[in-house]
């Protein structure tokens, strides 16, 4: 990711998605937000592979609850130049797009929901495709200890 934000130019938009995720029809239609937003962010369909496929609806932004949870998808996701390249992408496995929105706030709080599906994610090819329920959700549960940690760094 750090290298390919070295050939953004600040004027540009830079739109992110997963390698296995698709955008949907309607991301395009998003960059007109982008006069007006420095990020904007909107809403993901969430498939497995036999199945219809499940909606994450995220929500308008509030600064407060983000430093508690990261609604904020990163498939669909688009960032004005200028801001993506501001600070480095963390070099994390999981969340590193918590920590990044994190340090983007530092030189932007204008962030802005969208609502509309923008991303679809496959879900069988992520990360996600672990099927041990408990072993999930301690690796989430530390996961998320240990990127709330480094946000409240930011933060002091």
């Amino acid at each position: 990711m750090n290298r390919l934000l070295e050939s953004v130019n600040d004027n540009d938009i830079v739109g992110v998605l997963d390698a296995d995720d698709m955008a949907a029809p309607n991301w395009i239609e998003r960059i007109g937000l982008m006069k007006t937003f420095d990020l904007v962010y909107g809403d993901t369909m969430n498939i497995k592979a036999n199945d219809d496929g499940q909606r994450y609806v995220s929500r308008d932004f509030d600064k407060e609850l983000f430093r508690k949870i990261n609604f904020i998808p990163y498939s669909g996701t688009l960032i004005k130049g200028w801001l993506a390249k501001s600070v480095e992408y963390p070099n994390l496995v999981h969340a590193a797009d918590w920590l990044y929105w994190h340090r983007l706030l530092q030189h932007s709080d204008s962030f802005h929901y969208a609502p509309g599906i923008v991303s679809i994610r496959r879900t069988w090819t992520s990360h996600r495709k672990c099927n041990i329920p408990v072993y999930r959700k301690i690796r989430r549960l530390y996961r998320d200890y240990k990127v709330k940690q480094l946000i409240n760094e930011i933060r002091t």
